[in-house]
């Protein structure tokens, strides 16, 4: 971002992406609490109570920038990218109760190939995005892909279930 649009953006940017993490927290501890759960068949899927959650935090955090970008002028954009990134910030919370449940029933590997799938749909979107459209483009990569995280953390979670459910069959 720095390089195509500069530090200011860059910081602001950053500033908005700090503000959307608080609307996490509750994914956080809801995925230390499955991690600790010691029956995986226990597991249930807290995601829509997560991010019944996360909604009102992380629209505050949008608020919150607006009213910083009136009172400091250098910051005006910042309600920009916390809108930006609020659908995927939303994804994101859904996707690290998620994920928990899948580290749980399916191990590392499982997780890792998510990892793997998002971080390369990242780097593409990065490099589309961030020279067209700067920190907005990064805001907009960014967002796309945490949906990219939740949908394929999801998606491996109902897989793994089905195999779960044929093993036992």
């Amino acid at each position: 971002v720095a390089r195509f649009a500069g530090a200011g953006p860059l910081g602001v940017y950053a500033l908005a992406v700090a503000a959307l993490e608080f609307a996490q927290s509750g994914a956080v501890v809801r995925a230390q609490r499955i991690l600790a759960e010691r029956d995986p068949d226990a597991i249930q899927d807290q995601s829509r109570a997560v991010v019944r959650t996360a909604l009102p935090v992380a629209s505050l955090a949008v608020i919150g920038l607006a009213a910083l970008g009136l009172l400091a002028p250098d910051y005006g954009q910042a309600w920009i990218f916390g809108l930006l990134l609020l659908p995927g910030t939303l994804a994101l919370s859904a996707g690290k109760t998620w994920s928990a449940a899948l580290l749980k029933r399916s191990g590392e590997r499982a997780t890792t190939a998510v990892a793997l799938v998002t971080m390369s749909v990242s780097v593409v979107l990065y490099f589309l995005l961030i020279p067209w459209a700067g920190a907005i483009g990064a805001a907009l990569a960014s967002s796309m892909a945490y949906g990219v995280y939740a949908f394929r953390t999801r998606q491996s979670l109902q897989r793994s279930s089905h195999l779960l459910l044929n093993r036992m069959a």
